[in-house]
């Protein structure tokens, strides 16, 4: 099971399971994800979702076995593979027979966005690449001392996906987003808080409880916060939407590139990559 799903009374909590993968995200694991968070927005009992994760880390993104595995094939093979209808969306959300794909599977993000219920990230360990990205499509995101976020794309070769271009500035500023994403270096608990990366950060005591407590605290009715969460969305849409596109624009011109083939590699025997600066575009 890559992800298991229950109820703590009125919230919604989504564990994701898959411990010695480092809870890798996959389209698996997201359709699972929007399929339990559309369930439990359209549930009037449900007043809040957390999402948290089994052993050391909340998410690592794809993973270094995925990332071996594609490394040899375009990044159009491999959302039509492994991704093209598989990430729980509707038809109606997926383009038509013969339509340019402009988000390829940035489109899940998009359809997170719309979901109209309070989002609570919970975060030990590791929230790395997509995990970050995973950490910032919820409203909120409650962690404890061994939290830690990586922006860690570029090391890869890579650019950001699933939306980070704006949510990471969107919390921390664009200057410390540019920063983190252009150093890769992982941001522990205490400097996440500061920057606006934790919302908050549970030094002592129990994190599951405190994050419990947190999503109950959601005390606007119902009805207001459904509004309030579909409004800040629309006023945001446009800006996102041209992210993803602009994100998957990138990853289509960087997947399979020699820096991309340098950082896998560097990645998988566990060592500096080292970029050949000639490659550089002008």
């Amino acid at each position: 099971m890559t992800v298991e799903i229950y109820r703590d009374d009125d919230i919604l909590i989504c564990v994701l399971a898959r411990p010695e993968r480092g809870n890798n995200l996959d389209a698996e694991v997201q359709e699972a994800l929007l399929r339990a968070w559309r369930t439990a927005e359209r549930d009037p009992a449900i007043k809040a979702i957390v999402t948290r994760s089994s052993g050391k880390h909340f998410s690592v993104g794809a993973g270094a076995d995925h990332l071996e595995e594609w490394a040899g094939l375009s990044l159009e093979t491999i959302f039509a593979e492994h991704f093209s209808g598989k990430q729980g969306l509707a038809d109606h959300e997926l383009p038509r027979p013969g339509e340019p794909d402009l988000l390829g599977f940035n489109r899940w993000a998009l359809a997170v966005r719309q979901i109209a219920k309070p989002m609570i990230a919970q975060i030990s360990g590791a929230a790395a690449g997509g995990g970050l990205c995973l950490a910032l499509v919820h409203h909120f995101r409650i962690g404890d001392a061994s939290a830690r976020f990586a922006a860690a794309f570029g090391r890869l070769g890579l650019g950001p996906e699933l939306g980070l271009s704006y949510t990471l500035p969107d919390k921390v500023g664009l200057g410390a987003a540019l920063e983190l994403q252009l150093s890769g270096k992982i941001v522990r608990a205490e400097e996440s808080l500061a920057l606006g990366l934790l919302d908050q950060l549970i030094d002592d005591g129990d994190l599951n409880a405190a994050t419990l407590e947190f999503a109950r605290s959601m005390a606007a009715s119902p009805m207001a916060t459904q509004h309030l969460l579909r409004a800040h969305a629309a006023l945001q849409a446009d800006a996102f939407e041209r992210a993803l596109e602009r994100e998957w624009a990138d990853q289509k011109a960087l997947w399979g590139a020699a820096d991309f083939q340098e950082g896998v590699a560097a990645l998988l025997e566990k060592r500096e990559p080292r970029f050949d600066r000639g490659n550089s575009e002008p």
